[in-house]
């Protein structure tokens, strides 16, 4: 388990002087983080992938609203919808923190100057967790159900059965094994939660007068 600590040499996070101010020997104590950021991901996650992410999700939700019709349901469609979510759940999931700590950004600053990106001692779990764990857990299961369909559609050629006579019927099976693989993708990438402990560290700088 790695610690991360609000110190100016943590990597991509630091501390930032916030708060609490003791005017009796005027020090300062730091408990929150910054980001450091470049030009290209401001632009990136604060522009375009926001963009990127509200279209497939429109995307996608057509996609499911045509496959769950009653006459489209198939065990071939049933993949499709998952894979639909997954990829839906991949982009959703760092949108939060995109809009809050990289388009914010932008808007205020009104420039796509460098600066480090102030994130609140409270927000670093969830931070961390949107833009990373979760988006690779959501890709990981996109990418098996990928797997999947390809398998059952190499089934339906290899019994030399109609595609439709096979992929219709009970999809009990289709949806067992659709949970497991949801399942699956998340015991993959559950043990990152557990990567980083967040620390919070007070720090004590001498006020000039």
């Amino acid at each position: 388990m790695r610690e991360v600590r609000p110190s100016w040499d943590t990597g991509r996070c630091a501390c930032d002087n916030s708060a609490h101010l003791n005017m009796s020997n005027f020090t300062a104590h730091h408990s929150s983080y910054f980001i450091w950021v470049t030009r290209l991901e401001l632009v990136v996650n604060g522009v375009l992938s926001p963009f990127i992410i509200v279209l497939t999700i429109f995307t996608n939700s057509l996609v499911c609203a045509v496959l769950l019709r009653r006459h489209m349901r198939s065990k071939t469609n049933s993949i499709l919808v998952a894979m639909a979510v997954a990829d839906t759940l991949t982009g959703t999931c760092p949108l939060p923190s995109y809009l809050r700590f990289y388009t914010w950004t932008l808007i205020q600053r009104q420039s796509l100057i460098p600066d480090p990106v102030h994130v609140p001692y409270a927000w670093c779990s969830f931070y961390f967790s949107s833009i990373d764990f979760l988006p690779t857990m959501f890709h990981t299961t996109s990418i098996w159900l990928t797997v999947c369909l390809a398998v059952q559609r190499y089934i339906c050629v290899s019994r030399l059965q109609p595609s439709t006579a096979l992929a219709a019927g009970r999809q009990t099976g289709v949806i067992v094994l659709i949970v497991a693989v949801y399942v699956a993708g998340a015991l993959s990438q559950i043990c990152r939660f557990f990567e980083y402990r967040f620390v919070l560290k007070l720090f004590r700088l001498r006020l000039a007068i």
